[in-house]
């Protein structure tokens, strides 16, 4: 059972004035002390049961009347609940401008551990397709980084030993702005004025030969 919600139902024993249910931990051949007692005196041939949580769990009825008392047949019900809804988010960008950020989830009720898949396009269920990128995970959260410009889809799954349960998928946009030109800003009139003050500095040099040459 999945969910830990049942019905226990039972045909009419002839004569039965009432029933009793009554659950144990292993297979029940007498009613004792020792069995956990769920109703009496019901006179329906049904019983409701919930909350159940993963076990294995033995049920008897015992039809009453004024002179004895009659056991049913004994069952066994195996509840095995799959781990619960539970949300995945992420804190990239929209854009994501540099490739790495961290995925998210909610704990998911009754989960063991949780597998995270990446995908190129949205995901519904697990096939062989998708690329694993991490599994047995016990962390609600996974550091994902080296992504260049795309658009990529994740999903997470969390496991027990009672089945599996998928999160949301959503959708990673990632988009890098080109680098800066790492040349120095051009200032303009810069290389005029470079020109203007080597020519000053020969003609003074020029100039200085002269003034010599002559007073010689």
């Amino acid at each position: 059972d999945d969910d830990g919600m049942f019905d226990l139902s039972w045909t009419s024993a002839d004569r039965a004035q009432n029933y009793s249910v009554y659950e144990y931990s292993s297979y029940v051949t007498e009613i004792n002390d020792s069995l956990t007692i769920l109703e009496d005196g019901i006179t329906d041939i049904s019983l409701a049961l919930s909350s159940y949580v993963d076990g294995i769990y033995y049920f008897i009825v015992v039809a009453h009347n004024a002179f004895s008392d009659t056991l049913s047949n004994c069952i066994k019900v195996v509840v095995g609940i799959p781990p619960g809804v539970f949300i995945l988010s992420s804190n990239a960008g929209t854009p994501d401008d540099n490739g790495t950020f961290d995925l998210s989830w909610t704990s998911a009720v009754g989960a063991q551990d949780y597998s995270v898949y990446e995908y190129s396009s949205y995901i519904t269920e697990i096939i062989g397709s998708l690329t694993l990128l991490g599994d047995e995970i016990t962390d609600l959260s996974l550091t994902l980084s080296g992504y260049t410009d795309g658009t990529y889809y994740f999903i997470v799954v969390a496991h027990n030993t009672a089945g599996d349960t998928l999160s949301n998928c959503i959708e990673i946009v990632v988009q890098i702005p080109p680098e800066l030109d790492p040349t120095p800003p051009f200032i303009p009139g810069y290389n005029l004025y470079v020109a203007i003050s080597m020519i000053c500095i020969v003609s003074i040099i020029l100039f200085k030969k002269r003034y010599k040459l002559n007073n010689n």
